[in-house]
């Protein structure tokens, strides 16, 4: 879901698959809670212990209450308005992940922050301005106050376009690591030319490693990228600008 910010007239963009690989990401869980890998086994195991062992190592979801306090706490930090909050699979682990979605009040920045579980928070700064078609399910625009939204969405869908064109990536969590599932920019459809870009995984569960790691100007419209961390000091860090390119010698 792409929420078009500011943008007369919205863009057709190229479809993105997204289809889970469901079986291959529950094996991988049930082998990390101590069950026989399916490799091995030679009988299914069903007890309780099992049961009580994935149980106790599944992630602490962060409660709504929480997220919302949280965002209205990184809002005040950051001169920022949330305009979304929710839920959605945006991690390599089966299940849900809390996120808000933070609007600059200046519109020079959009934030994206994520909570996967036990505290483990990362949060994204990306440049915005009006052409940015922000990732906001349930969106509200202020003053109004979102609602909670259940997303179906498995990745931040963030499109910047420019005259005759865009960028877009998607965003997702996997390795505990912020990365690109797909990138796809189109120069200029006025001259003729056509989308490039490639798609690493459908969703993070399919990364295995393949995904590359989000940093700063890597997309250029990303700003500031930080986490797992669970207070705020910390995800909003003191990171300085990166430098000016050097004047060219005369």
């Amino acid at each position: 879901m792409i929420d078009a910010v500011g943008y007369p007239g919205g863009m057709d963009l190229a479809a993105v698959a997204s289809a889970a690989t469901a079986t291959a990401a529950a094996a991988a869980l049930a082998v990390a809670c101590g069950a026989p890998s399916p490799a091995t086994s030679t009988t299914a195991s069903s007890s309780p212990a099992v049961a009580n062992q994935a149980a106790a190592t599944a992630p602490s979801a962060a409660t709504p209450a929480e997220v919302q306090a949280l965002s209205r706490e990184l809002a005040a930090i950051v001169d920022a308005t949330p305009v979304a909050w929710g839920t959605a699979d945006l991690d390599d682990v089966p299940g849900r992940d809390a996120f808000a979605v933070l609007m600059g009040n200046q519109f020079d920045f959009v934030y994206y922050l994520i909570d996967v579980g036990d505290q483990r928070r990362y949060l994204l700064k990306l440049e915005l301005d009006g052409r940015t078609q922000v990732w906001a399910p349930g969106r509200a625009d202020p003053p109004e106050v979102p609602s909670w939204t259940d997303s179906d969405d498995t990745a931040i869908d963030h499109v910047q376009t420019h005259r005759g064109g865009y960028e877009q990536v998607r965003l997702a969590i996997a390795g505990g690591q912020v990365v690109e599932l797909f990138y796809e920019e189109l120069n200029d459809g006025r001259d003729g030319d056509e989308p490039e870009g490639q798609r690493w995984a459908a969703t993070a569960a399919a990364c295995a490693g393949a995904c590359p790691v989000v940093r700063p100007e890597q997309p250029w419209f990303v700003h500031d990228v930080h986490g797992p961390a669970a207070d705020l000091d910390a995800l909003v860090g003191d990171v300085p600008p990166p430098p000016m390119p050097a004047a060219a010698a005369p």
